[in-house]
């Protein structure tokens, strides 16, 4: 027997796909900042790493940030992306002193809540950044050995 799924599972998801895809655009860029509420964490330092007409506002509460971009309208475009790959993208940060507030709250905000949970979750990424340190130390290796020639 074939399952049929309802119209109605059909329109709700639609709704959904429509309300996940719509476009946040707001007049200011303050006012994109406030969509993150009283908890909203500005990274000013972060969003010039990205570039001019951008803001960022860590949301700690749900792990994201509110990323806005100005258009050409002059109006700021909004949307959500979780913590950790601005994170990533954004990694000159965790050595620039001037940066390294704004790069702590934004690694924190990227973990679980829960302190165990957060500190399994670092070491495993601890982990993983090692295994990439000793892919570029044997890429390093490599191109400082010596060429060999053979010769005929």
């Amino acid at each position: 027997m074939m399952a049929v799924t309802p119209r109605l599972d059909l329109v709700e998801r639609r709704r959904l796909v429509q309300e996940a895809t719509a476009r946040v655009s707001v007049a200011t860029a303050h006012a994109a900042a406030d969509l993150a509420g009283a908890d909203g964490v500005p990274l000013p330092g972060l969003a010039r790493l990205i570039g001019p007409g951008c803001s960022l506002t860590l949301v700690p509460r749900s792990g994201t940030v509110l990323r806005a971009t100005q258009a050409p309208d002059g109006r700021w475009d909004v949307s959500e992306i979780a913590a950790y790959p601005v994170m990533v993208r954004l990694p000159e940060a965790a050595v620039d002193p001037a940066l390294r507030s704004e790069f702590t709250a934004l690694a924190r905000a990227s973990l679980p809540p829960e302190p165990d949970a957060a500190t399994r979750q670092s070491r495993a990424l601890k982990e993983q950044l090692k295994a990439r340190i000793e892919v570029l130390d044997s890429i390093e290796r490599d191109l400082r050995a010596p060429v060999s020639k053979n010769e005929d």
